[in-house]
């Protein structure tokens, strides 16, 4: 019989972290047989084309999971994050998107996202300490 070793590792490859995500989103398609998995990218460039602001997520299932959602420091409370969220809302639309759900820190953006209809369903106390971990969710259709 073959024997297997567990190693941990500190920082893995990020080739190696792909690795998992693949096998978990190819175990889930397998089990809902729902096929409508699509990477969102949405960014904000200068102009020497370099990233200044952006958003990234994934719909599938009728939901559109937003990952990132970052601007530049200097940049913020000019729109771009609106512009962004909207941009990404319509396209989960387009997508057959119904939902939207995203996570939020309370030292990051909690108030931004309730302002565009987001609401809390869940709040993680202390993650990291002192702070909260607020779970969003919005209905778009």
């Amino acid at each position: 019989m073959e024997k297997f070793k567990i190693i941990l590792q500190e920082n893995p490859a990020k080739a190696d972290i792909k690795f998992l995500g693949d096998k978990i989103d190819e175990y889930n398609l397998a089990q809902t047989k729902v096929y409508d998995d699509k990477y969102l990218g949405i960014f904000v460039r200068d102009s020497h084309n370099q990233i200044v602001g952006g958003l990234y997520g994934i719909s599938w299932c009728g939901w559109l999971e937003i990952t990132f959602l970052w601007i530049r420091e200097d940049l913020r409370k000019k729109g771009y994050g609106k512009e962004l969220l909207e941009m990404a809302e319509n396209e989960g639309k387009a997508r057959g998107c119904k939902w939207v759900l995203l996570n939020t820190f309370s030292f990051q953006a909690p108030e931004f996202y309730k302002k565009f209809g987001y609401q809390i369903f869940g709040v993680l106390d202390d993650f990291p300490s002192g702070h909260k971990r607020y779970y969003l969710k919005k209905t778009v259709l």
